[in-house]
């Protein structure tokens, strides 16, 4: 250990050897005196701790044995008493008649309380239904006499006591006030039988009130008989720990200090413990006070004599501070700067740090930084050169497809002489064909997107003889916004190719395009039998999926528009399919509302 310590001392510079050695020669001497006096002077704090704290919990004991004393009297008092057992023993033919015994009931407990303040409440069930109060608070709605609390009144011979809790038993008090309760069985005198009990509500704010003002520097509970605590005049009670809460647990009145006094002091290293048996219950009252605290509250005179190790302590901890935060401060400004990079920021820079190693290393963090955003910059550009050059492939499968059929199509109208058929559909084709070239657009408006797919749907009704009928529907106010090319028509291509129609019926499309939300859906329905299950998942899978280069040979149709859509806009947009069988089959896209000039990036929808 001494050879460690001296290496590091060694590695010190020469100006923090000077400030750690000054530190120690100055405040040594003064710490070996005022630990003397410390001690010295702690112990008689101590046991003048011990005798206020002891004598404190004896007197508030007292008071508050005094008031359970009274509760436990009034509630003797009213059990016993020749009026109430009266009205215990009446059998009521009416309500009438049963409230206007409640009424002179409730009179008679009045004037047995009416000089105990200190009680919130006394109170009187009778098994016979009689409910009797003495304070100006309306009973409970329910019948008390279902629960667990009356029954363990009826089913006790003694007292009964409650540890604090919210809202009164009988009475419709606030929720937010505490009490305490006693409660007594009610023996009818002339039968030996129960029959009701009273109960005394005791506020805990009243026990609170005698006990406020107690001990300075402690707190004082109150626990149950399992050692549980159930009363606090502090906000220490968390700070008690489970050995506390298992000595005063374990303690039994009877362990007194001296013969003429009925508290005793629980031992205990950390904490100076008095407790006392608490007359009419189970319960334990226990006064705590942290010993540190004893100490720390009567150091005045300690103080007084190491106030020079005061004024050197704070002198160095100042130099301390100093040299330390010279050094730190542009450590802290680097760990910010690497936080806010790896919160995805590249444009931040240290600032200029000086000449020694701390300034090289923030010149290395903004060389880094610049070749980092430079590379990112690089690949982004790469990475969106392939993504239109893919863009580009896709329709190019998906052009020549459709040219394919439709001169075929048209070819074999001209030999069966339908020049008119064959007119329509090059005139069509030929607005098909401008749209889809787009001066080598690939956004284009809502509005031509409808007219490219009505031409679309001309040319293949023309070819298939009217074997399916169709429907566009699409408000005006959608045709200004903007969609990638050629989205409608692969839809409408594969509903015409693999609707089967029902017995008896032609296939119906129908092409929709309407707001919502923030998107636009594309829809194309058909009234074919629609897709088994298994079809339906297998199609599902393959849009989830997109296809690898050697499975492109029939990626045609959904697919191929899918994964255009997917590449430019991001995962959360692309085709959707529904199908329930002999009903038919939905098909529809969404993509993001996008106006004018506004350009189709996937940074701005994800």
């Amino acid at each position: 250990m001494l050879r460690f310590t001296n290496h590091m001392i060694r590695k010190l510079s020469f100006k923090r050897k000077l400030l750690l050695f000054y530190v120690i020669l100055s405040v040594m001497p003064i710490v070996g005196t005022s630990a003397f006096i410390y001690w010295k002077y702690s112990r008689v704090l101590m046991e003048q701790a011990r005798t206020s704290t002891e004598d404190t919990i004896n007197l508030v004991c007292d008071e508050i044995d005094e008031l359970f004393d009274t509760a436990w009297s009034m509630c003797t008092t009213v059990s016993e008493d020749i009026n109430m057992q009266k009205f215990l023993r009446r059998q009521f033919g009416s309500l009438s008649e049963q409230y206007s015994s409640d009424l002179e009931g409730s009179m008679e407990l009045a004037s047995i309380s009416a000089y105990h303040d200190e009680i919130f409440g006394i109170y009187v069930l009778g098994a016979n239904g009689g409910r009797y109060k003495s304070n100006s608070y309306s009973f409970q709605v329910e019948d008390q006499r279902a629960t667990s609390w009356y029954g363990n009144i009826m089913c006790g011979s003694g007292p009964f006591w409650f540890v604090p809790h919210n809202g009164s038993f009988v009475v419709k008090s606030s929720q937010a006030d505490r009490f305490i309760s006693l409660g007594l069985p009610v023996v009818d005198k002339a039968s030996g039988r129960k029959s009701g009990v009273v109960v005394a509500d005791i506020d805990e704010q009243v026990i609170a009130g005698k006990i406020r003002y107690g001990i300075t520097n402690g707190v004082i509970f109150i626990l149950d008989e399992n050692g549980k605590v159930i009363f606090s005049d502090g906000e220490e009670e968390n700070g008690i720990s489970n050995t506390l809460a298992d000595k005063l647990k374990e303690w039994r009145p009877g362990q007194q200090t001296a013969q003429d006094r009925p508290s005793a002091i629980v031992p205990d290293d950390e904490y100076l413990i008095i407790c006392r048996q608490l007359g009419k219950t189970n319960w334990k009252i226990a006064g705590i006070v942290n010993k540190n605290r004893i100490t720390q509250a009567n150091r005045g005179i300690t103080y007084s004599v190491a106030g020079v190790l005061v004024l050197v302590t704070i002198l160095a901890v100042f130099a301390a501070a100093f040299i330390s935060d010279s050094i730190s401060r542009p450590v802290r400004q680097l760990v910010r700067l690497m936080e806010k990079v790896e919160a995805g920021d590249l444009a931040v820079r240290a600032p200029e740090l000086g000449n020694d190693e701390l300034g090289h290393l923030g010149k290395s963090f903004n060389q880094m930084l610049s070749q980092t955003q430079l590379l990112m910059n690089r690949i982004y550009e790469e990475q969106r050169k392939l993504r239109s050059s893919e863009l580009k492939a896709l329709q190019s499968q998906i052009q020549p497809h459709f040219l394919y059929n439709c001169l075929d199509s048209i070819t074999w109208l001209l030999r069966m002489e339908k020049n008119k058929e064959a007119d329509q559909m090059l005139t069509a084709l030929s607005s098909l064909f401008r749209i889809a070239l787009s001066k080598g657009r690939e956004i284009i408006s809502i509005g031509d997107e409808i007219l490219h797919v009505t031409n679309y749907l001309l040319i293949q009704n023309i070819i298939y003889s009217k074997k399916f009928s169709y429907e566009i529907s699409c408000s005006q106010s959608v045709y200004e916004y903007r969609t990638l090319k050629l989205l409608l028509q692969p839809l409408v291509e594969n509903s015409i190719s693999h609707a089967r129609p029902r017995k008896g019926e032609r296939v119906h499309i129908q092409v929709s395009v309407y707001e919502e939300g923030r998107c636009l859906v594309l829809s194309v329905r058909d009234s074919g039998i629609g897709l088994l299950p298994g079809q339906l998942m297998d199609i599902r899978e393959r849009l989830s999926h997109p296809a690898e280069e050697d499975g492109r040979k029939n990626g045609y149709g959904l697919y191929n528009v899918n994964e255009r859509i997917q590449i430019l806009l991001g995962k959360d947009y692309g085709v959707h399919i529904r199908s329930v069988y002999g009903e038919g089959t939905w098909v529809y896209i969404r993509i993001p509302k996008v106006k004018g000039e506004e350009e189709f990036v996937q940074g701005n929808f994800m």
